[in-house]
């Protein structure tokens, strides 16, 4: 909550948790896979409807921090773009 306060305040006036739960994200750095293992903190700007989250390391220090993801229901997945993920990455060259 400290990290959204420093740099994302105006999605606490109204939010809801969803879940904090362990939660793995494979990344590749200068040609390396490897994962990262936090805390994923899942939360709803209850004002747009959008969904946020932060990724919080051993370290208790916020490694990963995404904001405004629409979800597409009926496909199951989010809509807005993964400008964080090497999947979505590789995907646009």
């Amino acid at each position: 909550m400290r990290f959204l306060s420093d740099h994302a305040a105006d999605l606490l006036p109204r939010h809801e948790v969803s879940f904090i739960a362990p939660h793995d994200e494979a990344i590749r750095a200068n040609g390396k896979s490897t994962t990262l293992t936090g805390m994923k903190a899942k939360m709803r700007n209850l004002v747009d409807g959008r969904w946020f989250w932060v990724i919080v390391g051993a370290d208790r220090e916020v490694m990963v921090f995404e904001r405004d993801i629409v979800w597409a229901n009926l496909k199951g997945r989010r809509q807005s773009e993964k400008w964080l993920h090497d999947s979505w990455l590789a995907e646009q060259h």
